[in-house]
């Protein structure tokens, strides 16, 4: 599980088959782009440029890219005989005299013996940096035909036509190569799926790749560099993209914790400003009630003495044929509500009660009228309530700027 989680890293579920071939005397290109899924290869797209430079735009740059230069200038030929591991003599017997230092060779180790395929360094450095200018980077390149053994068991007995080859197979050997003197468009069906022959050779270089065939090449220590910049390519990107949306969910996650406590900061400080100006509220009213509660205080204070002076300023002149009923000092200017303030008549005060003797009570107010504090006296009523009784009402208004001296 470990090991296909890392093959999906460093590769990912898609790979890409070109091969590049000429077509009267002019480069062509077979892309073909394969995905795996469930150990099954699906093709998704086939794609025939001529030249190079429109493979970019089909092909993503994550993308394992296998290569295979099958142009004029490689030379492919099926030997006979295994000799020994070292691929060098089998090159030789196929293509004897060759001073290696000039060339690039693959050797893949087939029933029907090993097909070998040469082309000169030159060649094969200047297709790929051509590619690499066109920021096109091969994961793997390969020589002519040597990846068609991969596929070779799954076809058909009988001629095979590739891009610009023909083969000879027989219960999967390879008996044959020669060059393909007319193209017939056909397709082969290669364990259940349907590939073009033209597209065969791009197609096995993607398999020999993944079913790691035998094949030996001096393109080796280039494969395995070429391999590890795509993987560490690759897992840049993805460690790179990770570290991102780590640092985004944790920005996310940050920003979400700092609006909670923000949004609670700020519903505490709306409370709090809403208490602050509740209890400066509160502290006006109480100053309010305390300032009144002094006035009244003061005023009860005073109204109370006044009032005490005036009752035994009325009472001590009173003759006993008076009966004082009631006396109001300061009295409601109108009923009480809870809608209006309270009024007071200033100046005033209202006594009530009755007589038996009217030439005495008339004396009486005289001597009110006389007083110092006194303004005017005004009997406002004078009922008889018998033949002796009389009720009355006093409406005497007084000075308060008075002061006993």
């Amino acid at each position: 599980m470990w090991h296909r989680w890392l093959t999906y890293l460093k590769e990912g579920p898609s790979y890409a088959g070109l091969e590049i071939c000429e077509h009267q005397g002019e480069l062509r290109s077979y892309l073909l782009e394969l995905r795996r899924k469930n150990d099954t290869l699906h093709i998704v797209k086939e794609t025939i440029l001529d030249g190079l430079e429109g493979i970019p735009g089909h092909i993503g740059k994550k993308v394992p890219l296998f290569l295979s230069i099958n142009t004029s200038k490689v030379l492919v030929k099926q030997t006979t005989g295994e000799g020994s591991d070292n691929p060098e003599p089998i090159v030789d017997r196929a293509f004897p005299n060759l001073d290696l230092r000039n060339f690039y060779y693959e050797v893949a180790r087939t029933p029907g013996g090993p097909i070998v395929a040469i082309s000169k360094r030159d060649h094969v450095d200047e297709l790929i940096a051509k590619l690499n200018n066109i920021d096109v980077f091969p994961t793997h390149t390969a020589l002519g035909i040597t990846g068609i053994q991969s596929i070779a068991g799954y076809l058909d007995n009988g001629t095979v036509g590739l891009s610009n080859l023909e083969l000879s197979l027989t219960d999967g050997r390879i008996e044959g190569i020669r060059p393909l003197s007319q193209t017939v468009p056909k397709t082969y069906r290669v364990n259940g799926l349907l590939v073009p022959g033209h597209m065969l050779t791009a197609f096995s270089c993607v398999t020999a790749q993944l079913g790691k065939r035998d094949i030996a090449s001096n393109l080796d220590d280039a494969n395995r560099i070429a391999r590890k910049g795509l993987a560490d390519r690759r897992i840049f990107n993805f460690t790179l993209r990770a570290a991102l949306l780590f640092f985004l969910g944790l920005l996310l996650l940050n920003f979400a914790v700092f609006e909670h406590y923000f949004t609670g900061v700020a519903s505490l400080r709306t409370a709090l400003e809403r208490n602050d100006s509740q209890i400066r509220e509160l502290e006006q009213l109480l100053l309010s009630v305390d300032q009144k509660q002094q006035r009244v205080e003061r005023y009860s204070s005073s109204s109370s003495s006044r009032a005490s002076y005036y009752m035994d300023q009325l009472a001590m002149d009173m003759p006993l044929t008076v009966l004082m009923g009631s006396m109001d000092y300061r009295p409601l200017e109108r009923p009480v509500s809870d809608a209006k303030h309270i009024l007071l008549t200033k100046d005033l005060i209202l006594v009530t009660g009755s007589s038996n003797d009217p030439e005495a009570f008339s004396q009486w107010v005289i001597a009110l009228e006389k007083l110092p504090w006194t303004l005017s006296v005004e009997a406002t009523d004078y009922d008889y309530v018998s033949k002796t009784t009389s009720d009355f009402s006093l409406k005497i208004m007084i000075d308060e700027q008075w002061t006993e001296k």
